[in-house]
């Protein structure tokens, strides 16, 4: 049990605090980073679901999660995070199969 408090303490902390201490090495996102990365998914998310929106902006919408996900694979990978390095992979494709369809129509 006590393992588990730590997880949720430590994403609590990194979540407002925007630091988190493991082994020894402090790991730190601004809540300016944080605030801006929320922001920008939900209004790519909103360009993308609402289809008054311009083909250029939900273009664009793609490529930003596009290259969210990446960067996400690749700090899961590298990380050493093992199978949850998957889960950005399948999210990825996802993606993709939505821009393909989505040019399609």
């Amino acid at each position: 049990m006590n393992g588990e408090y730590d997880s949720i303490k430590q994403l609590f902390v990194f979540f407002v605090e925007g630091a988190v201490y493991e082994d020894a090495i402090l790991v730190t996102r601004t809540l300016f980073s944080i605030h801006s990365d929320a922001t920008s998914k939900i209004l790519g998310a909103l360009a993308l679901l609402i289809p008054t929106v311009p083909t250029r902006m939900k273009e664009f919408a793609y490529f930003g999660f596009t290259i969210t996900l990446i960067s996400a694979i690749i700090a899961h990978s590298s990380s050493g995070d093992g199978i949850s390095s998957i889960d950005p992979l399948v999210f990825l494709g996802i993606s993709i199969v939505s821009y393909l369809y989505f040019n399609k129509i």
